[in-house]
């Protein structure tokens, strides 16, 4: 730790040279804890945390307490403000429900800012899997997450609620406020990024848990999954699951109707106890401590980010300095930034987004940038110094540059410029990528202030009619043509 620091204060020693840093100590006191931070807290808070079966009390919320009604504050966040409350002899838990049963559009929500974002306008669709004959439209069910629960895969844990009261696509105060749902059972939804997934290994899987209206006259009496299936339509709602996220459609020809293939299916389903046991077992469940500390990590290692780029743009501003021996030490830096605390990033960039809420736009921009970076690498990509390209890394995941030898300290920035476009090449190629959304505009839009990275699949639903589909100008990444890196 100690070297990290001293290599820290070499570079900004190197800055000294350039000009006047009076406002230099006030970084020190954020690289020691930064340093403090990184290594020690963020390695906990990345490690898998087990949760319980018995009962979860009630827990304070992310910022503040909630109001009587149990509606979240203003400055909360969907995911960390409320407590599941999950009891496994009931089956009772709370759920913030994203889509509404019958909906025309999918929501989904972004875990690093805490938004709920429209995806896709549903259509009259038929069953990639060709085993359901009638048409697909809506989906017959609420779909949601568990609060403060992480499924296998690190996304929030996904819950399909039936039966519950009917509610507008376009109130969207559901987002801020959980309701009650009892879970009856699960199945295992598997994914595959590239058909035909020929291996088991393959298909990416994760539970989806599978919940009702205790109240509903509907489900009065249901308590197991076995009755659920046979007092509801599941033929229909299992094949809704298997296409509601999209399938793979590069070869698809429109003329002789084939050449999509599935990238969603469902494998077997389990009771509410055997599910339950899973998700807590296998999924990563957030205390209030865990929460709070990883915050105040993630805010220390984002004030250091940003106070070191003021004081590069200072020294950069400086007229007698020099231009080429700033932005090395810029690239000295962050390389080293990259390799040492890399790990810790990703998690902060995961959970805890540096542009939530933030009003300054020169701050969101620097973030912005940032994250489009450790985006690429953990798409398994790496700068080129040579071809000044980013590329595909087969020998070594999350690196910054593809032949380390061959870079120098000032192709860092370089490499900043050219990862926003590498994204946007990788979205319109329908490969697994990133787009930026500002806000959330267009037809269903929630119209709420995003400015980040959303993760994007690049699968979409196969409409059998083109003019029920949303527009490409309502899904393209929004990345503003007149943003550029900024040299430091």
């Amino acid at each position: 730790m100690q070297e990290v620091i001293l290599n820290y204060l070499r570079y900004f020693c190197q800055l000294k040279r350039l000009g006047r840093l009076a406002p230099l100590y006030l970084i020190f006191p954020f690289l020691l804890s930064g340093c403090g931070t990184s290594k020690s807290v963020m390695k906990k808070i990345t490690q898998k945390v087990k949760g319980s079966r018995a009962s979860i009390p009630e827990l304070a919320s992310w910022e503040s307490v909630t109001n009587r009604d149990g509606k979240m504050p203003e400055t909360g966040h969907a995911f960390f403000s409320f407590s599941p409350r999950m009891s496994s002899e009931t089956g009772l838990t709370q759920a913030i429900l994203t889509t509404p049963a019958g909906s025309p559009y999918r929501y989904e929500f972004h875990l690093p800012t805490g938004q709920v974002y429209r995806t896709e306008r549903y259509c009259k669709q038929r069953d990639v899997w060709r085993s359901f004959k009638s048409s697909l439209t809506k989906p017959p069910f609420h779909e949601g997450f568990i609060p403060r629960l992480m499924d296998a895969t690190g996304n929030p844990q996904k819950i399909l609620v039936f039966g519950s009261k009917a509610m507008h696509p376009f109130n969207f105060d559901r987002f801020s406020k959980p309701v009650t749902v009892k879970i009856v059972g699960g199945v295992q939804e598997q994914y595959c990024r590239r058909y035909p997934c020929s291996k088991q290994g393959t298909w990416q899987k994760r539970m989806v848990l599978i919940g009702i209206d205790p109240l509903h006259e509907d489900f009065m009496g249901v308590k197991t999954f076995k009755k659920f299936k046979k007092v509801s339509d599941w033929k229909y709602a299992k094949s809704f699951i298997e296409n509601s996220q999209g399938r793979t459609s590069s070869f698809y020809d429109p003329e002789k109707d084939r050449g999509d293939n599935p990238s969603y299916r469902i494998v077997g389903s389990f009771e509410k106890e055997s599910a339950m046991r899973y998700v807590t077992k296998s999924g990563h469940l957030f205390k209030e401590k865990e929460i709070l500390t990883m915050k105040k990590s993630c805010d220390k290692i984002y004030s250091f980010l940003w106070q070191a780029s003021k004081i590069f743009k200072k020294a950069k501003s400086i007229k007698k300095s020099d231009s080429k021996e700033t932005q090395k030490s810029f690239g000295l830096f962050f390389s080293s930034f990259f390799e040492d605390f890399g790990r810790s990033y990703r998690t902060c960039s995961k959970f805890m987004g540096s542009t939530k809420r933030e009003k300054n736009m020169g701050k969101v921009w620097f973030f912005s940038f940032l994250d489009g970076v450790f985006h690429l690498a953990n798409l398994g990509y790496s700068y080129d110094c040579e071809k000044k390209a980013w590329a595909k890394n087969v020998v070594k995941n999350n690196s910054l540059f593809l032949e380390k030898d061959q870079c120098g300290p000032e192709d860092v920035n370089d490499a900043f410029d050219s990862a926003v476009t590498t994204l946007g090449i990788l979205y319109r190629n329908k490969d697994h990528s990133y787009m930026y959304k500002t806000y959330d505009f267009g037809p269903g839009g929630t119209h709420q202030r995003i400015y980040s990275w959303v993760f994007n699949r690049g699968k979409k639903i196969l409409c059998v009619n083109e003019n029920e589909k949303l527009s490409f100008e309502d899904t393209q990444s929004s990345f503003p043509n007149d943003v550029r890196w900024t040299p430091l």
